[in-house]
Formats: structure tokens, sequence, C-alpha cells
């Protein structure tokens, strides 16, 4: 990038600094998928349960 100047080859550096690295993209990636499974794992136990006590008031 020879045609740079050293102002524009600065803005340049900063701005891909700025930008997420490909680790925290990963990381941020790997989080709501955590998030999500324990979403799932949640909602199905509160089913669970419900339908139990459900269950449980048709037989009184």
């Amino acid at each position: 990038m020879d045609w740079m100047t050293a102002a524009e080859r600065l803005r340049f550096h900063l701005l891909g600094l700025a930008l997420p690295s490909f680790g925290e993209e990963r990381l941020a990636a790997r989080s709501r998928i955590q998030e999500r499974i324990a979403a799932r794992k949640r909602n199905a136990l509160t089913r669970n349960f419900s339908s139990s006590r459900e269950q449980a008031a048709e037989i009184c």
C-alpha cells in the first residue's frame, strides 16, 4: 500500500483495529450458542413440569 499517505495508513490501521478479531467472533458465537442451549433446557424443564402438574390434576 505504497500509494497511501502516512495519515491514510494510520486511519486504515485504526479502522482495522476497531473490527472484531476472529477469536472475538468465535467466543461471541460460542456464548450465543450456550445461551440458546440453556434456554432450550429451561423451556423443556418448564414444559415437562407443567405437563406433569396437569396430569396429576387430571388423576385427582
